[in-house]
């Protein structure tokens, strides 16, 4: 087992920028350790994107520019412009994806100029997210009409089709029942279990998503770039004829191949999260589960859990969050904090999560903070001496950072 601990602190901030100008956005450039950010200046009809170059040993330079349509339609969108800033290193340049569809990128090597950003292409009705495969060779993208795509390093489409559709996949494992309780003699106690098994099912059917659910689509690959998972709101989850009315839409993953073919969909999941983020290693997917709310998981009203699945969309294992805060009905969100995205580190061993929270409120020995005040924890698992025992994992070392949200460009 190994400790975390916190091994620098750098402040950057960028002098002299507009007073709208924001930060939403960071990409690295490995090779030469450097970082590459993104800022907006949004306004009704467009949006101008600049890119900064920082490092330690000098200050922040901005390097190129580029004007994008800013979407105004009544989508899920961010409240930022900006869905995707990769930095693409084979080609040296950096690829900026706005959500109003316009997808600007060009080189940002020559220091001496600003130069200005080319967009290559741009979809029509808008781009909601947006991820580059590992070797950024396939670009996939969650459209404004609820389309699926991809596109070739060269922004040419190699793939289209509708994300939400009533097929499983080219995998999806059929479940007949044999060896389950449901299809065992167990007298009249087998009986009420077997009931209670299908009561749960079909509550999980009727299920919906957290109320902190941001209503973007999330995408994430896996490391070896062969496969990648969609999580997005699916109106059509929940079947028409169940007993009990339904409000919201449920988180559904599926899960495609390189060429866009739908090998999997995930089983119902109530009170499921939009986070997202494929284990480098291939084993399992993670995201979070809210429970204790109408359309929830069962289970008491501070729970969450941070839940994992296999490729085939069946969950395997969980663990619950440390952080159970109560409700307060004074906040603009029911917990007075969500989960706001995950991220694992490249060998697999540590999994970041992003906690955004209402308040600064703090335990012994942190720092109290105005708010709003954001959380990133950081755990490291445990998956037993054999094998990968998903059921098994809890962690094993938390670090908590806190960081004040300041309006300022640092």
């Amino acid at each position: 087992m190994r400790n975390l601990s916190l091994a620098s602190t750098n402040l950057l901030k960028i002098e002299d920028v507009d007073e709208f100008e924001t930060v939403v956005g960071t990409s690295f450039d490995v090779d030469n350790d450097v970082l590459i950010t993104v800022s907006e200046i949004p306004s009704d009809a467009e949006t101008s994107f600049q890119v900064w170059k920082m490092n330690t040993n000098a200050p922040p330079k901005l390097v190129a520019r580029t004007t994008c349509t800013t979407w105004t339609k009544s989508l899920p969108f961010p409240s930022a412009q900006l869905v995707s800033a990769t930095f693409l290193p084979e080609a040296r340049t950096i690829c900026i994806i706005a959500a109003g569809g316009d997808i600007a990128t060009g080189a940002i090597d020559d220091e001496a100029t600003v130069s200005e950003l080319e967009i290559v292409g741009s979809v029509e009705s808008g781009v909601e997210c947006a991820e580059w495969s590992p070797d950024h060779d396939v670009l996939a993208l969650v459209a404004g009409d609820g389309n699926i795509l991809l596109m070739t390093k060269d922004y040419d489409i190699i793939y289209e089709a509708p994300l939400r559709t009533t097929e499983k996949g080219e995998d999806q494992s059929v479940n007949v029942g044999w060896g389950s309780k449901e299809t065992q003699f167990h007298g009249s106690l087998g009986k009420g279990a077997a009931a209670a098994s299908a009561e749960q099912a079909s509550a999980a059917a009727r299920g919906g998503s957290s109320p902190d659910d941001d209503g973007r689509a999330r995408v994430s690959w896996r490391g070896d770039g062969a496969f990648f998972v969609v999580s997005s709101l699916d109106p059509h989850a929940v079947p028409p004829q169940t007993p009990e009315p339904y409000t919201r839409a449920r988180r559904v993953l599926r899960v495609y191949d390189r060429s866009g073919r739908l090998q999997n969909t995930s089983e119902p999941v109530p009170g499921l999260e939009q986070g997202l983020a494929w284990k480098p290693s291939g084993s399992i997917i993670v995201s979070s589960q809210r429970f204790g709310f109408p359309g929830g998981g069962q289970g008491l009203q501070n729970r969450h859990d941070v839940v994992f699945f296999e490729r085939n969309g069946l969950r395997h294992g969980e663990f619950g969050l440390r952080e159970y805060w109560l409700p307060k009905p004074d906040t603009k969100r029911q917990w007075s904090y969500r989960v706001k995205e995950f991220a694992w580190n490249a060998d697999s061993t540590i999994l970041a999560v992003w906690v955004e929270r209402d308040d600064g409120d703090a335990g012994e020995h942190e720092t109290v903070l105005p708010r709003p005040a954001d959380l990133i924890g950081r755990w490291q698992y445990n998956f037993g001496q054999r094998g990968t025992g998903i059921g098994r994992c809890h962690p094993t070392v938390r670090v908590i950072l806190r960081i004040n949200c300041d309006p300022s460009i640092q």
